[in-house]
């Protein structure tokens, strides 16, 4: 395989100007973006000739910096802006374990070559909502124990009064 000049010899993935400023491109969080990056990492890894089987463990979000609370969330928005696809199997690994779940990035081909590209449906309005509705406490969800009220109050210890220490000087 000989190198032709300008060719680029690495993976790589080209985003469109179109999505890039896009209501559902510019509404990303942080974690969300994480995300979208861990996957294009999978997707450069498989040659771009896997997206829609991408499998990303929750381990490997947090490995590139998103919280583990935050990426059912960070998925859940990612949907709502039309940006990826969680595909949840159906099935369970020996009773106890689930499958993982596989992704699929909308702005990029799939196997066959087709690109859903379902975040153009998007407008500022629905993504000014999702990103709302993310940042709002759910009631249900348990708080984490910094939020949470301490039944009895601590005691605070009392200081204790520091005697003078003598000094010694030396008599001539």
């Amino acid at each position: 395989m000989s190198k032709k000049p300008g060719r680029i010899q690495a993976p790589f993935i080209q985003l469109r100007l179109e999505l890039m400023v896009s209501p559902a491109w510019e509404a990303r969080t942080i974690p969300l973006m994480r995300i979208l990056e861990r996957l294009a990492i999978e997707h450069m890894r498989h040659a771009g000739q896997r997206n829609g089987q991408l499998y990303v463990s929750y381990g490997q979000f947090v490995d590139a910096g998103v919280s583990r609370r935050a990426i059912n969330p960070a998925l859940a928005l990612g949907e709502k802006l039309g940006l990826l696809k969680v595909i949840r199997p159906t099935g369970r690994i020996g009773g106890q374990l689930r499958e993982p779940n596989a992704y699929h990035l909308t702005y990029l081909p799939s196997p066959d070559g087709r690109v859903t590209d379902e975040w153009k449906k998007v407008t500022q309005q629905s993504a000014n909502a999702a990103v709302a509705r993310l940042q709002q406490p759910n009631p249900n969800q348990k708080q984490p124990p910094s939020h949470q009220k301490a039944t009895a109050p601590v005691p605070i210890p009392a200081k204790k009064q520091q005697q003078p220490v003598p000094i010694h000087t030396k008599s001539k």
